[in-house]
């Protein structure tokens, strides 16, 4: 059996994101809870960030915060009111775990792998630092799997 994230030399960090309704709240809570200092929140529109969901253009802000505690990626984010894989989850779920995410400079072979295995892509996005692909996991992990690439470390 091929495996197709271990086999990208660049793989080289996981991280595992939480869809929130309150990031400020959650974040406070899980900073307070780790003893981790407190994360600048991401605000605003990204003009240069384009994203697809299920196949439509996703123009829609989001609110995000990312920090690492003890080598472990921790994203948060808090979406828009505009359809999105972190909306549809929240409304679904709640507060959560949304995906897993691995960060990889060979993002379409890994893709392509995960795609022939069965797992589509549900949203993506992109911009001139790198781009990200979540793919239908739930089946195997019950979260979405996020590939990332990340321009400045090809």
């Amino acid at each position: 059996m091929r495996h197709p994230v271990s086999e990208q030399s660049s793989a080289t960090e996981l991280h595992f994101c939480i869809v929130t309704d309150d990031i400020s709240r959650t974040t406070e809570w899980l900073t307070s809870l780790l003893g981790a200092p407190l994360p600048a929140i991401e605000d605003g529109p990204r003009p240069n960030l384009h994203q697809e969901y299920r196949g439509d253009v996703v123009d829609d802000e989001f609110r995000q915060v990312y920090f690492i505690w003890r080598g472990v990626g921790i994203e948060l984010i808090q979406p828009g009111p505009r359809p999105s894989s972190w909306r549809s989850h929240l409304e679904r779920f709640g507060t959560g775990i949304h995906h897993i995410g691995v960060r990889g400079g060979d993002t379409p072979e890994t893709g392509e792998e995960l795609t022939r295995m069965g797992h589509a892509i549900v949203h993506q996005g992109g911009s001139d630092a790198g781009s990200f692909a979540y793919f239908d996991t739930t089946s195997e992990l019950g979260v979405l799997l996020e590939l990332v690439t990340d321009v400045s470390r090809r």
